[in-house]
């Protein structure tokens, strides 16, 4: 695959609405994200915290998405900083909050 794009980026989404799921990861090997994907991440700052109101419980959920990229040459994770989870100790970190 190339670089990640809104196809990706909305696939998780749909995903973690589907499932009720907190946290999303959308990690790109060897392709970044592509320069579209990054200019709406930039524009669109709270696109990847997203909170719903529930009619059930939980009354309230908020998802988390974070857009990364690993290069499997250096060995790096590489974040997009506007996305709401900007490194895998701040994920850790969210997880561990929302389980105690």
């Amino acid at each position: 695959m190339g670089s990640a794009g809104l196809t990706e980026l909305s696939q998780l989404i749909g995903y973690c609405l589907v499932t009720k799921a907190g946290f999303g990861l959308l990690i790109n090997v060897n392709g970044g994200a592509s320069n579209e994907l990054a200019t709406i991440l930039n524009q669109d700052l709270d696109l990847t915290k997203i909170q719903r109101k529930l009619t059930h419980e939980p009354f309230e959920i908020t998802h988390k998405i974070g857009v990364m990229s690993y290069s499997s040459e250096t060995k790096n994770l590489s974040y997009i900083p506007t996305s709401a989870l900007k490194s895998l100790p701040q994920v850790i970190e969210e997880i561990v909050t929302s389980i105690s």
